[in-house]
């Protein structure tokens, strides 16, 4: 069996809509299909209009798509919205027409992004840097949408970290400095660089030499 090409996906795709409308849409929901995914001009026109037609609850007639696609492609012939028509109405093929149409969408937008740089190259308008700048914006773009970047929680991260130096989970060595309550306020490890301030006067030595007492 021969899978098809990312152009046939979409076609197929747009046939499915316009024969089953209702699971279609279901089918889209679940999947969680992004329209724009979607390349071929015609096919996105088809999948867009039904999706209209159907939110309003008006019957999906290939006559009423074909006047409105019309309306956003007015080269459209009748012929070829009927010959996406009886192209490949099965239902059950298209959860893999989906997945085909997403696995390939970021490649062809990267050959978009890449072919814009091309046409740019010969022109004297725009700075090499600045060319170079906005394909990269561009590439950018579709690689963080390939790979979100992870929504760190940055007080849950310091919290967690204070909690396990506070427990002793980090597996370090705690020190006794003799005063309770500033042993379980701000525990001290081996290791540890601790500055102690205040104002002249205030005792900072005093309690220095009665830590070093106590650990000695």
């Amino acid at each position: 069996m021969q899978i098809p090409l990312a152009t046939e996906s979409e076609r197929s795709i747009a046939s499915v809509a316009l024969n089953n409308p209702t699971t279609f849409l279901n089918i889209l929901d679940e999947k969680r299909f992004k329209i724009s995914d979607i390349f071929d001009a015609l096919s996105r026109a088809i999948v867009e209009v039904v999706l209209d037609l159907t939110s309003r609850s008006v019957a999906v007639d290939v006559r009423i798509v074909f006047e409105s696609i019309r309306e956003r492609i007015p080269t459209t012939q009748f012929s070829e919205l009927t010959l996406i028509y009886t192209l490949m109405p099965i239902e059950g093929a298209l959860p893999n027409l989906l997945d085909i149409v997403k696995a390939t969408a970021k490649r062809r937008a990267l050959l978009m992004v890449m072919q814009e740089g091309l046409a740019k190259i010969d022109t004297y308008d725009v700075k090499t840097p600045d060319l170079v700048n906005q394909v990269q914006m561009k590439v950018d773009a579709i690689q963080n949408e390939l790979n979100p970047p992870a929504i760190m929680d940055t007080k849950a991260i310091i919290m967690e970290r204070l909690h396990i130096y506070e427990t002793g989970g980090d597996q370090s060595q705690r020190i006794q400095t003799g005063f309770d309550k500033l042993d379980n306020l701000t525990p001290i490890r081996l290791g540890d660089f601790v500055v102690i301030g205040g104002e002249t006067k205030s005792g900072k030595t005093m309690l220095a030499l009665n830590i070093i007492a106590h650990l000695l």
